[in-house]
């Protein structure tokens, strides 16, 4: 049986498997809009310097595969003050 998706995404969740039952209201399937995503990322204090709102950033990292995210910074957020020794 083919189900078509009323909107396009990625498919992040499948919770159903050939052969599996179905019953009303079950989720079968999880699509999200992956278009914008957000990257919370921790800096030394010695490098905040250099980071400013608006400012372009590449990523790079575990789930990008080889190639990279391109994105900007929207906010700095004020750490919890917490000192890693």
């Amino acid at each position: 049986v083919t189900i078509a998706a009323p909107v396009a995404g990625t498919l992040l969740e499948v919770n159903v498997r050939q052969g599996s039952a179905v019953e009303a209201g079950q989720v079968a399937y999880v699509i999200g809009d992956l278009s914008k995503t957000y990257v919370v990322a921790k800096l030394f204090q010695r490098d905040l310097s250099q980071v400013r709102p608006g400012a372009s950033v590449e990523i790079h990292g575990a789930g990008v595969g080889s190639s990279k995210a391109t994105g900007k910074v929207d906010l700095i957020y004020p750490g919890s003050g917490e000192s890693t020794g």
